[in-house]
């Protein structure tokens, strides 16, 4: 997942937390930072080249970009209130992710961190 997470902080984005739903294939949820505004990415990613975008492009730099790009311009962007009243009000039982056991414990823990590491200096 590290390939996604790299790619992502090439735009000039600060990964904060991450989490990893699957192992040979599933979904990769990214909360990233950008200034003083909060969003969150979903990734799926596959085992090999041809069901994972990542790995099928990763050779060619034009096909990255354009690759880091949606997944960038996907992000919708809040403040750090904002962003932490979505976490807790998103209805995430409609995410097709949702069953995902580790989802509720990554989204109090980001909370959590969010409310310490950013909220607490305001």
């Amino acid at each position: 997942m590290n390939g996604y997470i790299d790619l992502i902080k090439s735009a000039n984005l600060e990964v904060i937390d991450h989490l990893t739903m699957g192992e040979y294939q599933g979904d990769l949820l990214m909360i990233v930072k950008k200034d003083n505004q909060f969003g969150m990415i979903v990734a799926g990613f596959g085992s090999c080249s041809g069901c994972d975008a990542f790995q099928s492009c990763r050779d060619d730099k034009r096909k990255l970009n354009k690759l880091r790009d949606k997944l960038c311009n996907g992000v919708i962007w809040k403040d750090i209130t904002s962003f932490i009243s979505y976490l807790r009000t998103k209805k995430w039982r409609n995410e097709f992710y949702c069953g995902e056991e580790k989802l509720p414990e990554f989204i109090n823990e980001t909370i959590e961190k969010l409310l310490y590491t950013y909220l607490a200096k305001i």
